[in-house]
């Protein structure tokens, strides 16, 4: 597997995983080992985004999956800039946090 990975976004700019992040992700998150195509898919393809209540330049992508866990959320953490948007972190959820919408699926 090579690093990093980058997938255009939902928003239509390149988002980046770097090798750090996903060791990160894994150590932090082990439910998430074996779910990298499931990451691109939520930065490709979310249900919705919304911003950091707390960090104006991060947002999350959100993705329903029903088969995982029984129904989780995918959130994936997105460090938003015009430079170099990257995935800080991704994780399993039961519900979308706060925080504006961004941009929701039609």
């Amino acid at each position: 597997m090579s690093f990093p990975k980058r997938v255009q976004s939902a928003l239509g700019t390149i988002v980046e995983l770097t090798e750090e992040r996903w060791e990160h992700i894994k150590t932090e998150h082990p439910i998430m080992v074996g779910k990298l195509k499931k990451i691109e898919e939520t930065t490709i393809e979310p249900d919705v985004i919304k911003s950091s209540s707390y960090d104006p330049q991060v947002v999350l992508f959100y993705r329903f999956y029903s088969k995982i866990e029984r129904g989780k959320y995918l959130a994936v953490v997105v460090k938003w800039s015009q430079l170099r948007s990257f995935i800080l972190t991704a994780y399993l959820t039961d519900k979308i946090k706060q925080g504006a919408i961004v941009w929701e699926k039609n």
